[in-house]
């Protein structure tokens, strides 16, 4: 139920704690003392790294306008069917496969 959005929160998480980017797990880069100067750092840290994500997001966006222009025509994304079954339904393909098993007779060893 909740897959996408903690996999996109997760994303996020990994992004800003990066060492790579923005290090926010590496407590050597934040050197001012107190909660209040912590927690301020933490929110500038996260606002920088949300303006990079929008500034990349803007730039990849023209660039692809720019391949339009020029004909190339970007690829078409495919959907996901949703995997997401009712209880019924879960219910009745396993008993479906518990009936395939009990025709098949016992395991050979």
């Amino acid at each position: 139920m909740f897959g996408y959005a903690r996999s996109q929160v997760e994303s996020a998480n990994d992004y800003v704690k990066d060492s790579a980017t923005f290090a926010l797990a590496q407590p050597g880069r934040r050197r001012m003392r107190g909660r209040a100067a912590q927690g301020f750092l933490q929110v500038m840290t996260i606002a920088a790294a949300n303006l990079q994500r929008i500034r990349d997001f803007l730039l990849e966006r023209d660039e692809r306008a720019g391949e339009v222009e020029d004909g190339i025509t970007p690829p078409v994304a495919r959907t996901r069917r949703s995997r997401r079954t009712s209880a019924r339904t879960r219910l009745k393909l396993r008993e479906a496969r518990q009936a395939r098993r009990s025709r098949r007779g016992p395991a050979r060893t």
